[in-house]
Formats: structure tokens, C-alpha cells, sequence
């Protein structure tokens, strides 16, 4: 079963950053839990990278260094080519990079 984006998940997390309570009403089988607990992973996933982060500064003396969004954008062009390329493998197919013009 897929799970579609919808676009009430936008408005979900802009009122989640700016109170703590969000009430999410609607018609019975439009996906109201599922979105909740969408959200509701997603506010967890990234609580628990700030607590690590912060228990590894105190607990070891550690400096926090910020990889910087060129990092994240990098690891993730890098996990979406893994996936074309398991994906185009699938297929009977192989990658290959495009030539460069110049």
C-alpha cells in the first residue's frame, strides 16, 4: 500500500514549530493517524539526533562541528544513485555515467 505526500504534512510541521499542540480533524478514512504518526516519527528521529548530540558534548568532551548543508546534499544525490542503480539492476539495466561535454 503507498502512502501518497500529502500537502497538509507542510502545514502539519510549520504549526509544529511554532506550538506544541496541533489538532488534526477531517472525514473518517483520510489518513488523520497516519499523517499523525508520520509526523510524529519524524519529531522523534530528529530529537534523538539532537539528544546524542548534545550527551556526546557533555559526556566526552566533544566539540560539535557542522557538517553544513553541501554534506547533507552530498549524502543524500549519493543515496538516491544507490537506489536508481538497485533499482535500474532490477530491470536487467546498468548506469552509466553521462558524458561530459567540453
Amino acid at each position: 500500500m503507498a502512502i501518497y505526500s500529502r500537502l497538509v504534512e507542510h502545514r502539519v510541521n510549520d504549526a509544529l514549530s511554532d506550538t506544541r499542540v496541533v489538532l488534526i480533524v477531517g472525514p473518517r478514512q483520510s489518513g488523520k493517524t497516519t499523517l499523525a504518526k508520520k509526523t510524529a516519527k519524524a519529531v522523534t528521529a530528529t530529537a534523538r539526533k539532537s539528544a546524542v548530540l548534545f550527551y556526546n558534548t557533555l559526556r566526552h568532551g566533544m566539540e560539535y562541528s557542522d557538517p553544513g548543508a553541501s554534506h547533507y546534499e552530498e549524502n543524500y544525490r549519493r543515496r538516491v544513485l544507490t537506489n536508481l542503480e538497485r533499482r535500474a539492476k532490477s530491470f536487467g539495466y546498468t548506469l552509466q555515467p553521462a558524458p561530459t561535454s567540453g
